[in-house]
């Protein structure tokens, strides 16, 4: 637990495989292992959550479509992460993960971006799911996106 290392589950990545099951995008044993680890998947992270593990939000990109790792805070949450916690896993702790102190924070002397959702993702974690909640973006001091 102080090793520095964190876990980073990829927990969206089985759910989009079996649900692309049935509309044929996924080859069989693909769909095969997913159903085969899901369950484990999930008890192992529970575990890693209860027991203190650090965890960082991550991705396997080009499992699901670009912007739908969002669900990836639900499913953390399920398993006992709380809100902060999650919303952590995906900024200051990802970015600590990859040797980027200072990044990923929106303390005096950090490096951090800005998304805004309409209402408080602390109070629900869906508004970071969909990238259709994303209002606002601000990277590297100037706004990208403004609804």
């Amino acid at each position: 637990l102080d090793g520095g290392n964190a876990l980073i589950p990829t927990l969206v990545a089985p759910h989009w495989v079996i649900r692309h099951a049935e509309a044929g995008k996924m080859p069989a044993y693909a769909i095969d292992k997913a159903r085969a680890v899901i369950d484990d998947h999930k008890s192992s992270v529970r575990l890693a959550i209860e027991s203190g593990v650090k965890l960082a939000f991550g991705t396997d990109t080009g499992v699901g479509p670009h912007g739908s790792n969002g669900e990836e805070f639900l499913l953390m949450n399920e398993l006992g992460m709380a809100p902060l916690d999650c919303i952590r896993a995906a900024t200051t702790v990802a970015a600590e993960t990859i040797g980027m102190k200072g990044v990923g924070s929106l303390a005096a002397g950090s490096w951090g971006d800005v998304i805004g959702v309409p209402g408080d993702p602390l109070a629900d974690l869906s508004l970071l799911a969909k990238s259709e909640n994303v209002h606002l973006v601000i990277k590297g001091g100037e706004v990208l996106k403004k609804l």
